[in-house]
């Protein structure tokens, strides 16, 4: 079994912020992209405020559903000699 699959390793302060410095651009790119739809909604699709914020909110809830879903079976699927998560 390959050492670095152990999950009892803690990552050290410096690992924690490489990995927080790399997820900056995609909360950016979200942000951004929720921020245009929200105008695109209004002002081009012509639905009320309450039906915009349905739509922002549902697309998050259903990424807050499906994500520890994904996860599960990522962590249960068999390492390839690609990778665990390339099949994905």
């Amino acid at each position: 079994e390959d050492p670095s699959t152990h999950l009892d390793q803690k990552l050290s302060v410096c690992s924690k912020l490489c990995f927080a410095i790399g997820g900056a651009p995609n909360q950016v790119a979200g942000s951004a992209t929720a921020f245009f739809l929200q105008i695109y909604l209004l002002d081009i699709a012509q639905i009320n405020p309450f039906q915009a914020s349905m739509v922002l909110f549902v697309g998050k809830a259903w990424g807050a559903v499906t994500d520890p879903i994904v996860g599960f079976f990522i962590t249960k699927s068999k390492w390839t000699k690609i990778g665990r998560l390339m099949p994905w």
